[in-house]
């Protein structure tokens, strides 16, 4: 099937050399937004400059890699301190002249966060959801933990009783004092 491209970016094909640049949007409480190609102006929006992409292709099952700067520790805060597995993620492609007519090259979700380093941040992307948020992403059983007292048991120093895990309420305890 032929695809129909906006002028510009035709023009762009037929040139010597192209510039293409990719626009990423990732759509957490606040979306955030970045550009491959320096700050860009696009739907209304500035798109930040100094991220890259990786593994983009055509295919269903393309997984690309974003990274975005780490510089000032945003980016990893960003990856660190918000719930992002499975936000919406979407990628587009436009060239550096004519960024009004970007075209979408991927829509699919945030799967996990790849490197964090001093200068930059990976965060790798899936084209669906594949569930992982809804459970923990820890579980305290073994080898984490291998012995959980029981509610109901008595703490003593000296032959008496100080604590006691309250069986009703196991997440409180009853203080008795020294």
């Amino acid at each position: 099937m032929p695809r129909n491209l906006p002028t510009a970016v035709a023009t762009a094909i037929g040139q010597p050399v192209t510039r293409p640049g990719y626009l990423i949007q990732l759509d957490s409480a606040t979306p955030i937004r970045f550009s491959t190609r320096g700050t860009v102006l696009y739907d209304g929006q500035w798109w930040l400059d100094g991220a890259a992409v990786s593994g983009l292709s055509q295919s269903a099952a393309s997984t690309p890699t974003v990274t975005i700067p780490n510089q000032d520790n945003s980016g990893s805060a960003l990856l660190l301190g918000d719930r992002l597995i499975d936000v919406r993620a979407r990628i587009w492609a436009y060239d550096a002249g004519a960024p009004d007519d970007a075209i979408l090259s991927f829509d699919g979700v945030i799967d996990g966060a790849g490197d964090i380093g001093p200068l930059t941040c990976s965060i790798q992307l899936a084209q669906t959801s594949r569930a992982r948020g809804r459970y923990p992403n820890l579980v305290v059983a073994p080898p984490l933990c291998n012995f959980i007292t029981p509610a109901g048991t008595a703490f003593y120093i000296l032959n008496a009783p100080v604590l006691v895990l309250d069986p009703e309420h196991p997440s409180q305890t009853i203080w008795l004092g020294w």
